[in-house]
């Protein structure tokens, strides 16, 4: 409670307010009624005060569910956006991981990555390089949703950037990938990644694992 100001009594006086009502909420005051002298210029009764207190309890309780309803339908607009989305993020997502396995000669490759949340930063990839070698890269940025895949998006252009260029120093590959990250990425943010190059001809795996799980 507190007491009205001036400019608040003289805006009462000009309406010739008589009695007012509040418009309560749940939680807090969202309004007001002002009403003049009635028709017969007869003195509010307390019935009259008692049968307006309670239509002012009850226009309250509408506007107040009328803003909860307008919330709540502006919150499931705003999630289908979100959901819509998330939805072309995964679609993207998708068309980053290899599409179809190449064919390399004593093997058989497959993957597949399905992520916590519609989207993440999981990464995993095929490359057939010269020599009908073949790359295998296996990555994982930190934390989920969208962001870990935009960072993992960017790993995987660093990479093949690097990998097909024909980078056969597998530690100095891995390297210019580690500064391409590192440069567009947050502090907070990090990437392990194992990779491997295949040779059929020799049937012998080199490696690199830059602080992924064992292999």
């Amino acid at each position: 409670l507190r007491s009205l100001t001036v400019q608040e009594l003289q805006t009462l006086d000009f309406m010739r307010t008589q009695l007012l009502l509040p418009l309560s909420g749940r939680n807090e005051l969202i309004g007001i009624i002002s009403l003049g002298a009635k028709l017969s210029e007869a003195v509010y009764s307390a019935r009259d005060i008692a049968l307006l207190q309670a239509v002012a309890w009850q226009a309250g309780m509408a506007i107040e569910n009328s803003r909860l309803a307008a919330s709540l339908a502006e919150e499931a607009a705003n999630r289908q956006r979100i959901n819509t989305e998330l939805e072309i993020a995964r679609d993207v997502q998708e068309r980053l991981f290899p599409q179809e396995a190449p064919s390399i000669a004593g093997l058989r490759l497959a993957g597949r990555c399905r992520a916590a949340q519609g989207v993440g930063g999981d990464y995993y990839d095929f490359l057939k390089l010269h020599g009908e070698r073949l790359g295998v890269a296996v990555g994982d940025v930190s934390g989920k949703g969208i962001s870990a895949s935009l960072l993992m998006a960017n790993l995987q252009a660093g990479f093949r950037g690097q990998a097909l260029a024909g980078v056969t120093d597998l530690s100095e590959l891995i390297g210019n990938v580690n500064r391409l990250v590192y440069e567009t990425s947050a502090p907070a943010r990090y990437v392990t990644l194992f990779y491997g190059e295949y040779d059929p001809g020799t049937r012998e795996l080199r490696f690199v694992n830059a602080g992924h799980n064992p292999p």
